[in-house]
């Protein structure tokens, strides 16, 4: 792979990205690639195993770090190599993990060593009655070490005085060809999270960690807009970049072997201002590429404002947008292309907040800011420290400033725990203990929004490791859902300490589901065996439901989860017991190298509530992606020309996570995912004469389709070329 990622930081799109650079010298030099390692890093997101299948990698070796925060990966997966399935088991790589860790050779060479390290290792196997004639011994001399000159010399006389074992210098491809040839039938087959143990040390930097999470959104997006508006404007070394340094702030180095010791040497504060660049460089050229697909108009403001409204998503959409004082300058009244006049409200930060009812997919909608007033009409509404909508109510705490009741309306079903201390608490670890847990004190709750269209309420508090604590919970007319900013100015904090949000949720029996990469995840059953159990990695989304009621729950900024209780830093678990509260894994600096000692600074944690009858996948995850790839809002001309739905899916039963233009704009790149557990069944709709072809991520033309048919939780990659 490029770098040693987090995979749980990554979604779907980002992962394939993962690859590019392994696909381009493929194709450059004509040298299929087919296997892929990872060293250090203990465990990995199940969308790893599609995003190597699909580019061709047949094979994944990982060299894991011999003890160190790894919980039970070499215990339960040390030398047992298998083929490890994708959720729709379309899809396999042959999977080993090296049980001598990827450090044996750390202290010193096999020569330095000499014999007995090779003696002693053949003693143990055959202590342990190891069944295969082949293993997996990787070779490096440190981190970012350089090759052992001695080593050629040191196998050559070994093999020379020792019948066996025979030693064999070999790249991971050969050893994986040879070993599979001779055993691969009989291996087994194992689908599932290998929920990994080391993203929690992205929460060290919060800011940018969710910042990264934000580029991600905005170059799906480019990419979106650029295939609908653009596509031979597309540009394909622009955009490289900026998902180069996407996956550079995801790679597992996050700075100096002494960042925690000794977090003010010149070497720590160097390589922090070094990794920090990858995250703010991919803000400014995700921003830059977003705005050249839109190509944004300077429009006389004088007049009346005329907008486009992009959906990038591959339904239809409502939803909000907030128009800036500079978009809104010449009034409040807002009106489509057809004269409807759409809800409107202006708000106390002088932005201006406007409905969008029905906006096609992958396409968008214009609409006009004139002179006049907001309408009047909606059903968003305060009452002192309640707010309500038309399909649910909720109380804030005025002493705990949580969300103490949440009522869906239709089935009048409290959905807060009523025995544990409301939604979106504000949890402060002072150490590793749950128990020294602290709260907000102080807390006031005052109005932001009145209503009709927004209805919100502001609470402010003292909150301990922050200098400052802000909440809005905003309720939107129309809209089956409560949105959550959470703004904390935290302090720099060189004592270990963690920062969540709890969420206790009332759906009796209920179960958990959650999304991954090209995969959705129902904890312990979903998972494989030693598979990380104190957190979590989430892409999107967590849905708690029940045979009649659930709620999703979405996170655009942090990507870690607990379930049942804080245990973060308890001992590893192996299993965890069910539960329909889940803790929002926000901020830590647990680690003792690596990430950061403390982080100061602005940083916002942004969920939202769904309630819902029971869980549907498809449903989950447009609610994930509503929240992080919104509505978009884009400044154009009278004259300009709209834009009509770039392709629709019949029926709509399948997600597009990205479409991109390719060979020059001449073609698109689409990646769809299937997520229920039926086959889907749809045909695709070009706007125009196409040919659809299926293909992997290389993106090469295939034989023609006109009807598609995509098993349960399948992904598939299709390539559509202009006739």
């Amino acid at each position: 792979l490029y770098v040693n990622p987090l995979t749980g930081l990554a979604n779907s799109t980002e992962m394939s990205h993962l690859l590019d650079f392994a696909r381009e010298f493929s194709e450059q030099y004509s040298i299929p690639i087919q296997s892929a390692t990872i060293s250090d890093i203990p465990g990995f997101t199940l969308g790893i195993v599609s995003a190597l299948a699909q580019s061709n990698v047949k094979y994944f070796a990982s060299g894991p770090n011999s003890g160190d925060r790894i919980g039970y990966v070499i215990d339960q997966w040390g030398d047992k190599p298998f083929y490890w399935s994708s959720q729709s088991g379309k899809e396999k790589v042959l999977f080993w993990v090296a049980g001598s860790s990827y450090s044996t050779f750390h202290q010193g060479t096999l020569t330095g060593f000499g014999p007995e390290k090779i003696m002693k290792l053949a003693r143990k196997l055959n202590e342990n009655n190891y069944p295969y004639d082949t293993y997996f011994l990787p070779y490096t001399l440190g981190d970012n070490a350089g090759p052992d000159s001695t080593l050629s010399s040191f196998v050559k006389a070994w093999n020379e005085k020792y019948i066996t074992p025979t030693l064999i210098i070999s790249t991971h491809e050969q050893m994986f060809k040879d070993f599979e040839k001779k055993y691969g039938a009989a291996l087994p087959i194992y689908s599932g999270d290998f929920t990994p143990y080391w993203e929690d040390g992205a929460l060290s930097t919060a800011y940018e960690t969710a910042l990264n999470r934000h580029s991600v959104d905005q170059l799906i997006q480019a990419e979106a807009i650029c295939s609908i508006r653009c596509p031979e404007n597309y540009s394909k070394d622009l955009f490289g970049k900026a998902w180069a340094d996407v996956i550079l702030w995801d790679e597992h180095t996050w700075g100096a072997d002494i960042s925690v010791t000794n977090p003010d040497d010149p070497k720590t504060i160097r390589q922090w201002k070094i990794k920090q660049q990858f995250a703010l460089k991919a803000d400014s050229l995700s921003s830059e590429l977003l705005s050249r697909a839109l190509d944004d108009h300077s429009a006389n403001l004088k007049k009346d404002i005329y907008l486009d409204i992009f959906n990038t998503n591959s339904w239809m959409q409502s939803d909000l947008i907030i128009l800036s004082p500079k978009y809104s300058s010449v009034g409040d009244r807002v009106v489509d292309d057809n004269g409807n006049v759409l809800l409107s409200q202006r708000l106390s930060t002088g932005e201006l907040a406007v409905f969008m009812e029905n906006v096609p997919p992958l396409s968008s909608k214009r609409i006009i800011v004139k002179k006049g007033d907001p309408t009047s009409k909606g059903n968003a509404h305060v009452n002192n420290n309640s707010i309500e909508n038309n399909f649910m109510s909720l109380l804030i705490n005025n002493k705990t400033g949580a969300i103490e009741s949440l009522i869906e309306k239709s089935s009048h079903k409290e959905l807060v725990d009523e025995n544990k201390q409301g939604l979106n608490r504000y949890t402060y670890i002072n150490g590793k203990d749950p128990d020294s847990a602290r709260f907000l004190s102080n807390v006031r709750v005052t109005t932001k929004e009145r209503g009709p269209l927004v209805a919100s309420l502001l609470i402010q508090a003292d909150a301990p490791g922050c200098n400052s604590y802000s909440c809005e919970i905003q309720v939107i007319h129309n809209l089956n859902r409560v949105d959550i900013i959470n703004r904390i100015n935290k302090k720099a904090i060189r004592d270990k300490e963690g920062v969540h949000f709890s969420f206790p949720f009332n759906i009796p029996n209920g179960v958990i589901h959650y999304d991954v990469a090209s995969g959705i995840v129902q904890p312990e059953k979903d998972q494989l065996a030693g598979a990380c159990k104190n957190f979590y990695s989430v892409v999107s989304w967590v849905d708690m439901s029940n045979d009649s009621i659930g709620v999703t729950w979405t996170t655009n900024d942090a990507p870690l989860i607990e379930i049942g209780k804080i245990t973060a830093e308890a001992p590893w678990m192996k299993s965890n017991k069910t539960s329909t509260t889940i803790f929002s894994y926000a901020m830590n600096n647990y680690w003792h190298t690596n990430y950061k000692a403390d982080q100061t600074g602005a940083v916002q944690f942004r969920y939202s509530l769904f309630p819902h009858t029971k869980f549907n996948a498809l449903d989950a995850i447009r609610c994930g992606l509503v929240r992080r790839q919104n509505l978009i809002v884009s400044l154009t001309e009278k004259t300009e020309p709209q834009y009509s739905s770039l392709f629709n899916l019949k029926p709509n039963d399948v997600i597009v996570e990205s479409v991109k233009p390719i060979e020059s704009g001449k073609s698109w790149l689409l990646y769809l995912y299937n997520p229920s557990a039926k086959n889907a069944d749809i045909q695709i709709a070009w706007n125009t004469p196409v040919d659809i072809s299926l293909c992997n991520s290389f993106g090469r033309k295939g034989n023609p389709i006109e009807q598609l048919s995509l098993p349960a939780f399948t992904t598939q990659y299709i390539r559509v070329d202009k006739k």
